[in-house]
């Protein structure tokens, strides 16, 4: 360390005073305690010399949230474990619930001949039972013939039944049959059931034939024969 006389530091600092003043405040006009207070009492006017007059740079992410910023609402971590699962509860309900209603209700209809061409009552359930669930059809009634002739459709109390369901109690909207001969042995008498089942906006179907193409059948019969 190198010893400095009092005398020399004092001509240093005043020596180094007048360099401070000259990089200082040149240029600027004195301070007024007045024009201070003005500012302060006229917040508007000096928010708009401040916009005006500096340039403002934007502030660096520091990566820390900003904790100074109030929340818009109550964040799923300051809730208790309650009340985000009751709000869960209700939605799961409701959505299995809307899935549920989608599902169509269907109806089985078995008939078996006296003369055993027709499949047994046991696989024609059995392949209606998989066929509903392959489509998503929810069985809800059925109705058997069994050892019933296939050509008189209102005489057998099974299908007649389904027929007065759709006529009146509207408890299911598709009847599956395991085969369109299980409706009658003859292609016209299928048609005018399909014909009745349109008119009640309900549906035949079968494992090997759709409504769509039961209808587009129905009606191709219905215009051959307004042509005779």
């Amino acid at each position: 360390m190198l010893p400095v006389s009092l005398g020399a530091a004092e001509e240093e600092v005043q020596d180094h005073e007048p360099a401070e003043e000259e990089g200082g405040d040149k240029g600027q006009e004195p301070y007024d305690a007045q024009q201070q207070v003005n500012s302060l009492q006229n917040p508007p006017a000096f928010r708009a010399s401040v916009v005006r007059g500096v340039r403002f740079e934007p502030a660096k992410k520091s990566g820390r949230p900003d904790s100074n910023r109030r929340p818009l609402g109550p964040q799923p971590s300051a809730l208790p474990d309650c009340a985000t699962s009751r709000r869960v509860a209700k939605i799961i309900p409701d959505a299995l619930h809307a899935i549920i209603v989608r599902v169509a209700r269907a109806a089985t209809y078995i008939r078996t001949d006296p003369e055993g061409e027709l499949s047994p009552a046991r696989e024609q359930r059995e392949a209606l039972k998989t066929y509903a669930a392959r489509e998503g059809y929810e069985i809800v009634a059925r109705y058997e013939d069994l050892d019933a002739p296939g050509l008189l459709l209102y005489h057998r109390p099974g299908l007649k039944e389904a027929i007065n369901n759709i006529k009146e109690e509207e408890d299911w909207e598709v009847l599956l049959v395991a085969h369109p001969r299980c409706v009658s042995d003859t292609e016209s008498a299928v048609h005018e059931f399909v014909h009745k089942f349109s008119l009640y906006n309900n549906r035949l179907e079968c494992p090997t034939r759709g409504w769509e193409e039961f209808l587009s059948a129905m009606k191709a019969y219905r215009r051959e024969m307004s042509r005779r």
